[in-house]
């Protein structure tokens, strides 16, 4: 009888230790669970954070060539600017007027070159200060604007052409204008030039006046016309401020 009392307490014990360890066991299965949900998450976070973090790297770097593009296409139209205002310049400076030349002429001549190196001057003025101006975004605020971005708008928004957009585009557009109105009187200067040395030659001012001509409308309708979407970015949506 004793026996019986004393096996069925074994068995009792045996049947509760083994719950316990089984309710143990449950319970660190679970813990070993959410131990790999935490490892993945965190995984997760860190692969998303490195992704966010080369993507920002790549859109840095595609906003700074950008920029050097910009920067190029400024550049380019500054030397040439500047090029042909030096060449109206020397022209001025160079020409050997003859004595009897008309004074209507003279007169137009002399309007004409000036306007062509007041034109090309502040056409490289302002490009020069565009210059600066990139210069100074590129190295001071781009990366702080890049920053302010969420990651959903790195692919749809461009520092770079929002700041354009807002600040420069206009100036841009105005010195572009300069540039376009010191050419043609660039070609204007250069039939003035045949009237004033070959003013007993009527022929010579009249050819020299067509070449010219000629010259303008081919810009005017094969180059410009051609090339005139390089010198805007496309459309691009800007903040309120």
């Amino acid at each position: 009888m004793a026996s019986a009392v004393i096996g069925s307490l074994i068995g009792t014990y045996d049947l509760k230790m083994a719950q316990q360890w089984r309710d143990e066991d449950i319970s660190h299965r679970a813990q070993e669970k959410q131990w790999r949900d935490d490892d993945i998450k965190r995984a997760y976070s860190w692969r998303n954070e490195d992704v966010e973090r080369e993507k920002r790297l790549n859109k840095l770097e595609n906003e700074r060539r950008i920029t050097d593009a910009r920067s190029e296409q400024l550049s380019a139209v500054s030397n040439l600017s500047a090029l042909l205002g030096g060449f109206a310049m020397v022209a001025n400076v160079e020409i050997s007027l003859p004595d009897d030349v008309s004074n209507i002429v003279m007169f137009f001549y002399g309007t004409t070159s000036a306007a062509v190196i007041l034109c090309m001057l502040c056409c490289m003025l302002m490009c020069t200060l565009l210059l600066l101006a990139i210069t100074q975004y590129a190295s001071q605020e781009l990366e702080t604007d890049l920053r302010h971005l969420s990651f959903d708008e790195l692919d749809v928004e461009s520092p770079f052409y929002v700041w354009w957009l807002k600040r420069c585009e206009q100036d841009w557009l105005l010195a572009y204008k300069f540039f376009r109105m010191g050419i043609f009187l660039f070609l204007c200067t250069v039939s003035w030039v045949g009237w004033v040395q070959f003013e007993k030659t009527a022929i010579a001012g009249i050819g020299m006046t067509a070449i010219a001509a000629l010259s303008f409308i081919f810009w005017q309708v094969r180059i410009e016309s051609k090339w005139r979407y390089l010198l805007y970015f496309p459309e691009t949506k800007i903040p309120p401020s």
